[in-house]
């Protein structure tokens, strides 16, 4: 019986561990670019930004591009956070408190490729 009652309760601690949390659906994340048309050779800053009402204390961003058309040049934050770390052009962030989650996250500057 007590081995029986020791698995059990095992497993259930397992499990409630695995639960995912998900965003609040109404947080959007959008990107912006001040020009519709570049050059060959030209630099364009791309900015990552987050709207909605949804809080939050830690966040993730992964930036899709051609890398046979568009070089990451460089990457900055554009909020403060307790953790921010970059790996090309993915980035985490954490904060210490829950966070409304509504301002620019991130700025990256590509070149176009010749």
């Amino acid at each position: 019986m007590k081995k029986t009652l020791s698995l059990l309760l095992c497993v259930v601690m397992i499990l409630t561990t695995m639960v995912p949390v998900f965003a609040d659906s109404s947080a959007a994340a959008s990107v912006s670019v001040p020009s519709s048309s570049v050059k060959r050779g030209d630099t364009v800053d791309v900015t990552v930004s987050v709207t909605g009402s949804a809080e939050a204390k830690s966040l993730m961003v992964t930036l899709t591009y051609d890398t046979g058309v568009l070089e990451l040049k460089d990457e900055a934050f554009l909020v403060s956070a307790t953790l921010s770390n970059f790996k090309g052009a993915n980035c985490v962030l954490a904060f210490d408190e829950a966070k409304t989650m509504n301002f620019a996250i991130a700025k990256y500057t590509f070149k176009v490729k010749p």
